[in-house]
């Protein structure tokens, strides 16, 4: 039996293909096949994008949207489609705010959400895909079926 490699970590993958939103980012364009970015800055986040919830504080419901589009726009970054820098980290940062004021996240859970991004999610925000943990699934091959495969 081969075994199979996956990377552990995401729990939401979006399963429409129509969710736009116009972003305060402007003068860039790209796409991909999970999103894409227009020059009037309407983000389109595509079937199949996945996302981790958000980082360091609970997935609450007024929380979720903002948090996706946060995730969609830090791996812009990553992938070097928006510079990483101070101006666009704060355009970023303010996109998950808007949307989870919009969703009507409460000022409690707002101000968690910052604090939780200065501890936690600045140390994460520009680290690198391959960084996530490799799993190997079945963990041990049987060897006397070592030359088997399936």
């Amino acid at each position: 039996m081969k075994q199979i490699k996956v990377k552990k970590g995401y729990k939401y993958i979006v399963a429409d293909d129509s969710y736009f939103i116009r972003t305060n980012i402007y003068n860039r364009e790209f796409s991909n096949k999970f999103f894409s970015l227009e020059m009037d800055g309407l983000l389109h986040i595509k079937l199949g994008y996945a996302c981790d919830g958000v980082t360091g504080f609970p997935d609450f419901n007024s929380l979720m949207r903002g948090a996706i589009i946060h995730d969609c726009l830090c791996q812009c970054q990553r992938e070097g489609y928006l510079p990483q820098n101070s101006l666009v980290d704060s355009l970023v940062d303010k996109e998950l705010f808007i949307a989870i004021k919009i969703d009507k996240a409460n000022w409690f859970l707002r101000k968690g959400v910052k604090r939780a991004m200065k501890l936690k999610a600045a140390k994460i925000a520009h680290k690198e895909e391959g960084a996530r943990k490799i799993l190997t699934f079945p963990r041990k091959l049987k060897s006397k079926n070592k030359n088997r495969e399936r």
